[in-house]
């Protein structure tokens, strides 16, 4: 019995003396030497009422009565997201943000504003800035109502073909969609990015623009609004390449699934085929083929006109992201921007007009190496366009005694002695 004791006193004096240790050694808070700072929550409404209506299109790419209108669609997802459905804390000195705020800053950044800016404008810390541009972007892509989706019935299929009809002085009515590619501007890549998507970080790099990026597909209609996009692939993949390994062109070759006499148009990046009319190659000046390729070039620039309104709208496509991002939420954050475009494009108070960005705006963008707002116009900055085979080894067109859109188009052309101005 008096064994036993001694041993149990032994091991009580043992774990004191750990005990004891233990504190002697622990680190010191990390909060001790950072104390809450104490900031002025603002609302969207205040700082609106600060800046005014043109200063505050121009700084968030909108009006005010379209801002409350894309933040009541996304409301459910993104209160939810962001915990704002909870009963309210008691333990948060600055008061809880509001998810009006979550969604101001994510348009501001992605307008091309300072995160640090948007500290003293709110009165939020900077990590609760970026918090809000993840919220955001899960929201956006997680609300029905703002899917992009492809017409799936001949009925609105032929409505966008109409639409085409009307742009085109040569009244051609076969387009229901114009298709390209476009790079997304990205920082070199990290190891353990490449490593997480299984590619080389040399992959990424685009030897024509010298940029690292990803290739981005898109399709759209004739009111400039996104009715697909795919990101897959990184920059040096071809957008043939990236186009045929998709679903969408899986989707495209199933019967059935385009009206008939419909098809998409694209540029010599593309094979011509039964859903896709493209340009003919190395035809003479002044030559029925030429005069095809004009009219066929009259539709299938709206593709490049919306890349351009979707680059000059937000700020953040002309510089590169930061590679702080994963690849997947970088392919997020463009989906969301995609969608956002659509709902601005449909909304009535003229936003399908982009305001010029603010000089603040432009100054932080080139600051980060972005590009300069003015070189816009300029097409080969915004597409991308391959010549990976220039030999057509592997994209010989086989029409197998068919007559695909691009033959039936070119004979109506010249058929109604259709001429390039």
């Amino acid at each position: 019995m008096r064994s036993k004791l001694i041993f149990n006193i032994a091991v009580a004096h043992y774990q004191l003396k750990r005990i004891s240790k233990l504190k002697r050694t622990k680190k010191p808070s990390v909060r001790r030497d950072c104390p809450t700072i104490i900031r002025q929550r603002k609302s969207v409404r205040q700082v609106y009422n600060e800046i005014g209506r043109t200063m505050f299109r121009r700084s968030y790419r909108m009006h005010i009565e379209t801002f409350y209108k894309l933040y009541e669609i996304i409301k459910p997802s993104l209160t939810k997201i962001c915990g704002y459905t909870y009963p309210l804390k008691t333990n948060v000195p600055n008061g809880r943000i509001h998810p009006t705020v979550r969604l101001a800053c994510f348009i501001r950044i992605c307008a091309g504003g300072n995160p640090l800016d948007l500290t003293l404008i709110y009165g939020i810390s900077k990590t609760e800035v970026h918090y809000s541009l993840n919220y955001v972007i899960d929201a956006v892509n997680e609300t029905d109502a703002l899917k992009i989706i492809f017409p799936d019935t001949f009925e609105k299929q032929r409505k966008i073909a109409e639409g085409f009809q009307k742009l085109s002085s040569a009244r051609i009515s076969t387009c229901c969609g114009a298709i390209d590619g476009i790079l997304v501007w990205i920082e070199k890549p990290t190891v353990k990015q490449c490593e997480t998507v299984g590619y080389e970080s040399q992959e990424f790099f685009c030897g024509r623009k010298k940029k690292f990026g990803l290739n981005m597909q898109a399709t759209c209609d004739h009111k400039k609004r996104f009715t697909n996009v795919s990101i897959k692939y990184p920059a040096s993949t071809s957008d043939f390449l990236a186009f045929e390994t998709s679903d969408f062109c899986t989707k495209l070759d199933e019967d059935g699934f385009l009206a008939p006499e419909l098809c998409l148009f694209g540029d010599n990046a593309y094979v011509s085929r039964r859903s896709m009319a493209i340009p003919y190659q190395n035809v003479p000046i002044d030559h029925p083929k030429d005069h095809y390729n004009f009219y066929q070039s009259q539709l299938r620039i709206t593709i490049e006109c919306t890349f351009g309104i979707l680059v000059a709208r937000w700020g953040i496509l002309r510089r590169p992201i930061s590679n702080k991002f994963s690849m997947k939420k970088v392919g997020s954050l463009v989906f969301a921007l995609c969608k956002i475009h659509n709902f601005l494009i449909d909304s009535f108070i003229d936003e399908d007009q982009v305001p010029p960005s603010t000089a603040e705006d432009d100054y932080y963008n080139m600051l980060n190496g972005g590009m300069d707002v003015s070189n816009l116009h300029n097409s080969d900055s915004l597409g991308h366009h391959f010549e990976d085979d220039p030999l057509r080894n592997f994209r010989r067109e086989d029409t197998q005694g068919q007559e695909y859109p691009r033959e039936k188009i070119f004979r109506y052309i010249r058929e109604l002695d259709y001429r390039r101005p």
